[in-house]
């Protein structure tokens, strides 16, 4: 009787879906282009590879800002405290792309999580 209830209760444990863990790269891609939000960029930060194209990676995040040649960036909806500006500053993901006079002839070299100031 006592295995009869165990297996029963084992059933019913493994047939509740798992909730609270992170979402999928689709999830998150729908998310942030809906909220700009900062646990779906950080998602999509995760599946992000050296040699993307930009094209690639927009098709992921959306259009980006080119604040210089090569460095695209993309805003969240989280701020942090910055003691050097004193006020809080958006977080958001930069990512570096191979620039020559302003042509693109590489891919994705690197991406990082940091404050953006405007």
């Amino acid at each position: 009787m006592k295995g009869i209830l165990l297996s029963m209760l084992v059933a019913m444990v493994l047939s509740v879906p798992a909730t609270g863990g992170e979402p999928t790269l689709a999830q998150a891609v729908a998310s942030y282009k809906k909220k700009f939000d900062y646990p779906s960029l950080k998602v999509i930060a995760k599946h992000l590879k050296v040699g993307m194209t930009l094209a690639q990676v927009e098709a992921l995040l959306g259009e980006g800002d080119m604040p210089v040649c090569g460095q695209y960036r993309w805003s969240s909806d989280h701020e942090e405290y910055s003691k050097e500006a004193e006020r809080n500053i958006v977080v958001g993901l930069v990512l570096e792309f191979e620039c020559n006079d302003g042509v693109h002839e590489g891919g994705l070299e690197s991406w990082e999580m940091m404050q953006i100031a405007e």
